[in-house]
């Protein structure tokens, strides 16, 4: 992520800019302007944005809260952070804070890879992680669904808020799966059953190093043909096949 000042100190107002700071929304009003976007928003949710300093309501003279449209563009801008990136509070409340120093805050570039086509395949960065926002753009999949992917421990997000390049794959085949009417709950199960194939593989490898890895990986490719004809086997039996 890059900053550069877009202006000197002296000349800046709280992003963001040029837009209607005029207090005319209540709470209310704001959760029905976003409630589409943002379906699960609630006044709470909004209240506890206000106490993380993601904005800042000027009070009515009864005490209620008033919102401008500057107001509902920081709240939405939080939201989407937290939405597409998985973006934690605390880094929303920095970037804001950068916003409004004057500083534009930029993603890295990223490469993208093309078919001969034409067809863009996939970004990509030095280790291949891809954000949630790209995941979803090249699997088709809702942020929501990815999210319970997270929660079923099919994906996982690194420390960098990205997902790593195998995600990709996964999440193909679980939206193909979720199509058939298996939901993605219900898939725990598959990875509960391949955890306990690498505690086996595990409890077997004595080796270390490169050698360890490439013994285990070796033995996981075995394991994988197994867990594949098992359930090839299985389905055809129960006459699924």
């Amino acid at each position: 992520m890059s900053a550069a000042p877009l202006t000197k100190p002296n000349q800046i107002e709280p992003w963001p800019r040029g837009v209607d700071r005029k207090v005319c929304f209540s709470i209310g009003q704001v959760v029905a302007r976003l409630k589409k976007e943002f379906p699960s928003l609630s006044v709470s949710k909004v209240r506890f944005l206000e106490d993380q300093g993601i904005v800042s309501p000027t009070r009515s003279g009864s005490g209620y809260r008033k919102y401008s449209e500057a107001d509902i563009a920081r709240i939405r801008y939080c939201l989407t952070e937290q939405r597409d990136r998985y973006k934690p509070i605390r880094v929303i409340v920095t970037q804001l804070e950068k916003l409004d120093q004057g500083y534009d805050i930029a993603p890295a570039p990223v490469a993208r890879v093309v078919a001969d086509g034409g067809e863009v395949i996939a970004p990509t960065r030095a280790d291949g992680t891809l954000t949630v926002a790209e995941l979803a753009s090249l699997t088709g999949a809702t942020p929501e669904s990815l999210e319970a992917m997270v929660s079923a421990g099919l994906i996982s997000l690194e420390l960098s808020g990205r997902f790593d390049k195998s995600a990709l794959q996964t999440v193909k085949a679980v939206k193909v799966l979720n199509e058939a009417g298996i939901s993605t709950r219900n898939l725990r199960s598959v990875r509960v059953a391949v955890e306990r194939a690498v505690e086996l593989i595990e409890h077997v490898v004595t080796s270390s190093g490169a050698e360890r890895t490439e013994q285990a990986s070796e033995l996981a490719t075995h394991m994988s043909d197994l867990m594949s004809e098992l359930v090839k086997r299985s389905a055809n039996s129960s006459g699924a096949l």
